[in-house]
């Protein structure tokens, strides 16, 4: 049997045939996009959520209606939004930028994130890595290794009066707990009574 076909049923079909690859490959790609455990979005350049995957809301807890009418910007914290800004704005096709800011959760909380983005035309491709238990880590680690500093700097020095004593370890706890003003109170068992033995130089 002899089947002869036309020019155009053969484009017909070859275009058909890349179609379905096509579409195949697409659902590859959103599979990916679905289970990926990273923060992935497309945002476009006023930072509105293109395409976003269920990580946003698993991470941030936002519901997808909630992100729909939200911006990348409206999540980020204020100190950090002159630098998304600026990455957004200068952005060049194709090339990858990294950077960490930090996002609002929707229990007021923020998460540090660490951000791989790349610009294609008017639109911004994104991934961001939940990062903010290794810098809470981090700055614990930065916080102990301080106060070890100041305990064996203290038990190194050398005071001719407890009040002496008392008034720089008062300066140094407000130190390392980025305070503005302290007071140390002393406390007789005895009497039950409470009475202020020192406080910080601010207070004078």
């Amino acid at each position: 049997m002899l089947l002869l076909m036309s020019r155009a049923n053969l484009d017909a079909m070859i275009n058909l045939d890349e179609f379905i690859q096509e579409r195949e490959k697409n659902k590859e790609l959103e599979r990916v996009f679905t289970v990926n455990p990273d923060l992935l979005s497309v945002v476009d350049l006023e930072t509105k959520l293109v395409k976003r995957n269920q990580a946003w809301t698993e991470i941030l807890g936002y519901s997808a209606e909630e992100l729909r009418q939200l911006t990348m910007l409206a999540l980020i914290h204020p100190e950090d939004e002159s630098v998304a800004t600026t990455v957004i704005s200068n952005a060049v096709e194709g090339q990858v930028v990294c950077f960490i800011n930090r996002y609002r959760n929707r229990n007021g909380a923020y998460h540090y994130l660490e951000w791989r983005a790349q610009r294609y035309g008017k639109q911004l491709f994104a991934a961001g890595r939940d990062i903010t238990s290794e810098v809470k880590n981090k700055e614990e680690l930065k916080a102990k290794l301080e106060v070890a500093g100041t305990l064996l700097a203290l038990g190194e020095a050398h005071y001719t009066t407890v009040a002496d004593l008392l008034d720089v370890v008062l300066e140094k706890v407000i130190a390392l707990t980025s305070s503005r003003l302290g007071y140390i109170f002393l406390c007789d068992e005895e009497e039950k009574e409470i009475s202020l033995y020192s406080w910080s130089k601010m207070v004078h």
